[in-house]
């Protein structure tokens, strides 16, 4: 498991300035239940219930060890914790193989539904 990518929601004055910021969403990659690697999104702005993970994307890989890491993280949109996006470095080959070719970079968006493809 890892963590990929966190937003904040930030609350503004009537002068646009921030008055405050919290933790909004959180991506992270772990084993599913099939045994392969997927993204999953958990939202943690709603602390009326219990934070729920839903998958994101349809990214599946053989293992957690096909990850070599977060590239980084961002929102496509400052003021809208929903546009949270990060880019992951992959390689089928296995931690042991990434930057010695065949790496592939994944983004995931929040939004993304579990058969979202997106193109590397």
């Amino acid at each position: 498991m890892g963590v990929a990518g966190l937003s904040k929601q930030l609350t503004m004055s009537s002068s646009n300035v921030v008055t405050s910021s919290a933790p909004y969403a959180l991506l992270y990659y772990a084993a599913g239940g099939d045994g392969n690697a997927h993204v999953y999104g958990l939202k943690l702005a709603d602390t009326s219930v219990a934070p729920s993970a839903t998958q994101v994307s349809s990214l599946s890989l053989n293992s957690v060890s096909d990850i070599c890491g977060s590239i980084g993280f961002g929102q496509t949109n400052v003021y809208d914790p929903k546009t949270l996006f990060v880019v992951l470095h992959t390689n089928v080959g296995g931690a042991s193989s990434c930057g010695k070719g065949g790496d592939v970079y994944q983004m995931v968006h929040y939004t993304d539904s579990s058969t979202t493809d997106r193109p590397s």
